[in-house]
């Protein structure tokens, strides 16, 4: 069976997951995680890369499977990205475009924006323009002289994609490709230009949003993360950091039914903390990061009806999506029956593997155009 890998680094901790893939389906077989001394993922690879392999040749011969695929799950901030427009030239005289014109025009972009020290990881068409006329699918046998592309271009140092190749080429294991976090988060449920939705991948220091439509894919990191939350439960019952991760990992809940319930705290001595106040604090810090999100995208996507999938572990706690649809009835909220801690790390898999945002949206003959072709030479 063909085996893919994925890795992240989420806090203190590497973590792996394997999917066996069948032409466009994906099975999760397996996941795994390593504690880190680094923050980076880079440097967190290097330091396990021993580990990793010898991991793999486990899951390969337990699993009868091979892996031979990896992509690396690379946060927001460790790449960059532009959106630019540029004409390519395709004839003085009017004349068919073809996929090889689109493949010849994006490289054209990349070589004048690029320069040799950045590594392209991502290309994106937002738009095409033929001869001025914007087209978001191109006709078949469509004529013109310029070819105009809107682009999104993600992009990383060079030095950065030659050291994790070669980090990997010592285990003899093949390196893919790194997946951009946005399109990551985007990819666990497929989400294309004509969805309107967006993807929030609420995480440690901050929430990402991405979002997509017609044409566009927009991103905006907000400040809002699981270390407010902790920051208020410490303010509030005065406890510290150490104890709050673990209230946080075990009592954190979006349901009902915990009135009149206590929480036993031992800080330097035993302390009751109500189970319900606790909870109410969290439901309410939630709200106040997401209202501000939701306000974006409302601006953003000026549909009735959004889209929306929520990622990172404060989505996995239970009830939480039941929370959420009563607060915001107007959204269409995804949720999902994979059991996997990192969701993220799916999606990243997932487009790694499909690059669906990235392939040529060309509109497909109809019948009646097929036949046209064959039959032309009997008329």
């Amino acid at each position: 069976m063909e085996g893919v890998c994925g890795l992240d680094i989420e806090k203190n901790s590497l973590q792996g997951l394997i999917i066996v893939k069948d032409e466009e389906k994906f099975k999760i077989v397996d996941e795994f995680f390593l504690p880190l001394k680094t923050f980076s993922l880079i440097e967190g690879i290097k330091e396990n890369i021993e580990k990793i392999g010898k991991i793999l040749q486990e899951k390969e011969k337990k699993k009868s499977l091979t892996v031979d695929k990896i992509f690396l799950n690379l946060p927001y901030e460790e790449a960059s990205f532009k959106i630019v427009e540029d004409i390519f030239p395709l004839s003085w005289r009017k004349r068919s475009v073809t996929p090889k014109d689109i493949e010849k025009a994006k490289s054209y972009i990349e070589n004048i924006v690029l320069e040799w020290r950045k590594f392209l990881i991502h290309h994106v068409v937002l738009d095409y323009k033929v001869d001025g006329k914007s087209y978001f699918f191109l006709p078949p046998d469509l004529e013109g002289k310029n070819l105009k592309l809107k682009s999104f271009l993600v992009y990383i140092e060079r030095k950065m994609y030659e050291e994790t190749l070669e980090v990997f080429n010592n285990i003899e294991r093949k390196f893919t490709g790194f997946v951009w976090e946005p399109f990551s988060s985007l990819s666990v449920d497929n989400f294309d230009f004509l969805s309107n939705s967006a993807s929030i991948l609420m995480k440690e220091d901050y929430t990402l949003c991405t979002g997509i439509k017609k044409g566009e894919i927009f991103i905006k990191k907000f400040s809002f993360g699981e270390k407010n939350i902790k920051k208020a439960i410490e303010n509030k019952f005065f406890l510290s950091q150490e104890v709050v991760d673990k209230l946080f990992n075990w009592y954190t809940y979006f349901g009902k039914g915990y009135k009149n319930k206590k929480i036993l705290v031992k800080e330097k001595e035993y302390i009751e903390i109500s189970w319900e106040e606790f909870v109410s604090l969290i439901k309410e810090m939630v709200l106040l990061g997401i209202e501000e999100i939701i306000y974006f995208l409302r601006e953003k996507i000026e549909e009735e009806k959004i889209k929306i999938v929520f990622l990172g572990r404060l989505a996995q706690k239970k009830y939480f999506f039941n929370f959420l649809k009563e607060t915001f009835p107007f959204l269409e909220i995804v949720n999902f029956s994979q059991k996997v801690s990192c969701l993220s790390l799916y999606g990243c898999v997932k487009y790694g593997c499909l690059r669906y945002l990235e392939r040529d949206r060309l509109e497909k003959k109809s019948l009646w155009q097929k036949l046209t072709e064959v039959y032309k030479d009997y008329f």
